[in-house]
């Protein structure tokens, strides 16, 4: 009856020090959520990339990127320069082409900064789940943006879905599913890179 006893109290320890171990799972309210997404998500630059830069265009394409850079270059958003180049042709005579070359306003940015992100309200907040080492949630919202630069209302770009959804966004803002990832006792918006 002494074993069992000294048994009993050996495995009840043991459960204790594993619980003390495990971790807890950690809450997730709409607020703090609403807390982390308004100082991680909302307030960001939005870059708008409709085509790969840096890009050597012929000057006489007609294409629609083409007309696309062309215009947004008139308008100084992107860099452009001429490029006069000499083409070897098969027969062993030689061509000129003229292009332009286009780059991105600022090099460090893959994109045309078009305005910022600001959260409309939170929808809904989905269970902590644990997935692997970390606790997980997803939050789904509404946003807009604002302070978009004057180029953006342009007529000839007013067939550009994004610039057109982005200006109507007050009104009709978009939807979008975030992931939150609880990391060191808080929570922070989870990207595909991050390791933890």
């Amino acid at each position: 009856m002494k074993r069992l006893f000294v048994t009993i109290l050996l495995l009840a320890g043991m459960s204790l020090s594993a619980a003390e171990t495990t971790p807890e799972k950690p809450v997730l309210t709409r607020e703090e959520a609403g807390s982390v997404l308004s100082r991680e998500f909302a307030g960001q630059t939005l870059y708008w990339q409709p085509v790969r830069l840096p890009a050597l265009v012929p000057q006489s394409a007609l294409e629609h990127d083409a007309r696309l850079l062309a215009k947004l270059a008139e308008l100084e958003v992107i860099a452009r320069e001429a490029r006069i180049e000499m083409r070897k042709l098969d027969n062993g005579g030689s061509r000129v082409e003229l292009n332009w070359l286009y780059r991105w306003p600022q090099p460090q940015h893959a994109g045309i900064p078009y305005g910022v992100r600001r959260i409309d309200r939170i929808r809904s907040v989905g269970p902590v789940v644990n997935q692997g080492d970390g606790w997980f949630a997803e939050v789904n919202l509404t946003w807009y943006v604002e302070d978009m630069p004057l180029w953006t209302e342009h007529p000839d770009l007013s067939t550009e879905r994004l610039l057109r959804r982005s200006l109507e966004s007050a009104s009709k803002p978009f939807e979008s599913g975030v992931a939150l990832m609880y990391h060191n006792q808080h929570w922070q918006v989870w990207t595909p890179q991050q390791v933890q």
